[in-house]
């Protein structure tokens, strides 16, 4: 499911951050996109893809900050989840 992918993809991408790896960046970020756009989570494939523009381009600058906002999107789908399934 994406929520279980996103909590392992979030950390995974959070350690390519902190080792300057740009390409597992790109990689973990594309993985996600994909996953969201399956389920129709279009904001939070919106900020997987940002992320993986990023990474893409090697300058991991703006990494950290496009990271918190997919981190920010990932708990606003949970949320959003969880209260459908009340």
């Amino acid at each position: 499911m994406l929520l279980e992918q996103a909590r392992t993809g979030l950390a995974d991408l959070a350690q390519a951050i902190r080792e300057g790896d740009a390409r597992g960046v790109e990689r973990g970020a594309h993985s996600l996109k994909g996953a969201a756009a399956s389920l129709g989570a279009e904001r939070f494939r919106q900020r997987a893809w940002e992320l993986e523009i990023i990474g893409r381009s090697g300058d991991l600058g703006a990494a950290p900050a496009a990271l918190e906002r997919l981190a920010a999107e990932e708990r606003v789908l949970r949320s959003a989840i969880a209260a459908q399934a009340k």
